[in-house]
């Protein structure tokens, strides 16, 4: 029998995996680039989603892709983001001013027009490559982390709320 997931769910989902984010305490990530979320941090943040949707949401690892789009006014600009079954999941948009919402999550979305699509990947879900300076599994310990405040005194967000910035 083939499940499918419509934005619902995958809204939920993406909530419950930015609720623990969120449960993390200020610096607490091993992976520095985590610690100033939503900046310079949407490679890793979509890998660490993807893997939740995967491992914890039971997602099939097909249908869902890594997005890296280059600006179409400034070349130098990159950001990835998630695409799953087409719709777009973006957890950092929040980190441009001009982003209607911090997550934006849409069949369609005028803002990711923006974006000349370079390449579309599927998520590398093993983090193996990524070690830190004492040669400690940092991108799995991060993602332990934010896997074991899942559930936890839930306050769910409500998400694409520009106003609620991770103090």
């Amino acid at each position: 029998m083939i499940v499918t997931i419509g934005l619902e769910k995958l809204n939920k989902d993406v909530a419950y995996f930015m609720d623990a984010f969120f449960k993390v305490a200020k610096d607490g990530f091993n992976f520095d680039l985590l610690n100033d979320f939503h900046i310079a941090c949407c490679e890793f943040s979509s890998m660490l989603l993807a893997r939740f949707l995967i491992e914890k949401q039971r997602y099939d690892a097909t249908d869902l892709l890594i997005v890296m789009g280059q600006c179409k006014k400034d070349h130098l600009q990159l950001h990835l983001w998630l695409e799953f079954q087409g719709s777009i999941c973006d957890i950092t948009a929040g980190q441009f001013e001009d982003a209607p919402k911090n997550v934006i999550i849409s069949n369609q979305s005028s803002w990711h027009s923006r974006f000349h699509i370079v390449e579309k990947t599927f998520p590398i879900i093993s983090f193996d490559e990524y070690w830190g300076d004492f040669d400690e599994p940092v991108l799995e310990q991060d993602y332990q982390l934010i896997v074991s405040h899942i559930g936890r005194y839930s306050t769910i967000p409500i998400l694409g709320d520009k106003n609620k910035k991770k103090n």
